[in-house]
């Protein structure tokens, strides 16, 4: 999926497991906080993204995709919380 904004043709990839569903979301949103709670980055953010009106674009999808999909875990980037959370971030400090 596409999930272009922050970089230009960045791609998001649905995993399955047998024990959960996974969507890779790059950094179509920087934590899982952002689309829990539909908050955009700072304004100012904007100046590195290759697209801010594509980026708005998949971010509300991915909030879309959260409220209606809440079982799979969106698995941003740059998410410590989240990675730490389903054990697969490392040792946990």
């Amino acid at each position: 999926m596409d999930v272009s904004g922050h970089a230009e043709g960045m791609m998001g990839l649905l995993l399955r497991t047998e024990e959960h569903d996974y969507f890779l979301c790059a950094d179509a949103v920087w934590s899982s906080r952002a689309f829990r709670d539909q908050r955009r980055p700072h304004a100012l953010a904007g100046i590195i993204m290759s697209d801010r009106q594509e980026y708005h674009r998949n971010f509300d999808k991915l909030v879309q995709l959260h409220q209606q999909f809440p079982h799979i875990r969106i698995v941003p980037s740059h998410c410590r919380d989240v990675l730490e959370a389903w054990g697969v971030g490392g040792p946990k400090r």
